[in-house]
């Protein structure tokens, strides 16, 4: 058994203000950080069986959406059959996800769909018409491979009034921890979009904690998780949650640390890093 519960990739426009878009929260354990999150669309990378919940019980992929409404990670939520794949397996995978603003027939033998994605199969305009969402995984990539590929029209599912919206990942755990990497990404959303090589993904980076034992028990640490809520034990922790950022090397005017000692005149007042 390994642990939970997986992370996902969010395309969402819950709220008007940049900043409350920024710190949208969604629901832990099972709903991944973005059950809950309204107006959003999620690509979820699902390592944990949440019993009667889940369509299948092994580490799969899924599309995530209920529209405006607020989303769920589990069946309620599915646009389209998750497809089960490896994930949890210690291994470096890559994966992608992108939209073709048209149906793309060679996708046909991947597709899945349900009775959720019917609202969002019609044309909105003549730049917004079905499109094809696909999601490739490892050697895929390379060979044009598709793990799932989904008929939908974005532009039905999330309201961006503006064209806009926020991007980025989630994870989330409940009972059992499980650390996600995000070791490298890139995103573009303004075609022509040129197909990413293996130099563009700086992999050379690597975890910020240091592998934890296989045993479910072990001494805690200042900054670890877990507790004794629920009646579960306070030996099961989880790794140290305590949030750590890239060195700055410099920020603000006055902060001359890792600079010439006239740094703070070299950058400029009120300029963001």
């Amino acid at each position: 058994m390994h642990g939970g519960d997986g992370f996902a990739l969010v395309l969402h426009n819950a709220e008007s203000s940049r900043k409350e878009g920024l710190w949208q929260l969604g629901g832990n354990g099972g709903q991944m950080g973005f059950g809950g999150i309204p107006n959003s669309l999620a690509i979820a990378f699902d390592t944990w069986q949440n019993p009667g919940e889940d369509t299948i019980g092994v580490d799969h992929v899924s599309i995530q959406s209920l529209g405006e409404n607020p989303n769920d990670a589990l069946e309620k939520g599915l646009l389209g059959v998750p497809r089960a794949i490896d994930l949890a397996d210690g291994s470096v995978h890559m994966a992608r996800v992108k939209y073709f603003p048209e149906l793309k027939p060679q996708y046909l033998d991947k597709l899945v769909a349900s009775d959720s994605l019917i609202p969002y199969l019609l044309d909105n305009g003549e730049q917004k018409r079905v499109g094809t969402l696909v999601v490739y995984i490892d050697e895929g990539i390379e060979s044009d491979t598709a793990l799932l590929a989904m008929p939908i029209n974005l532009s039905l599912l999330v309201k961006m009034p503006s064209d806009k919206a926020f991007v980025g990942f989630t994870a989330s755990t409940g009972r059992f921890y499980e650390k996600h990497d995000i070791l490298s990404w890139v995103w573009c959303d303004q075609e022509p979009c040129d197909e990413p090589t293996i130099s563009d993904f700086d992999t050379h980076q690597t975890s910020k904690f240091n592998a934890v034992s296989k045993k479910r028990a072990f001494k805690p640490g200042p900054g670890y998780g877990g507790g004794t809520a629920n009646g579960f034990p306070s030996t099961n922790q989880n790794p140290n949650t305590d949030p750590w950022y890239q060195p700055m090397e410099h920020f603000s005017s006055g902060r001359t640390n890792g600079l010439a000692p006239d740094g703070d005149a070299q950058v400029p007042p009120a300029t963001d890093f």
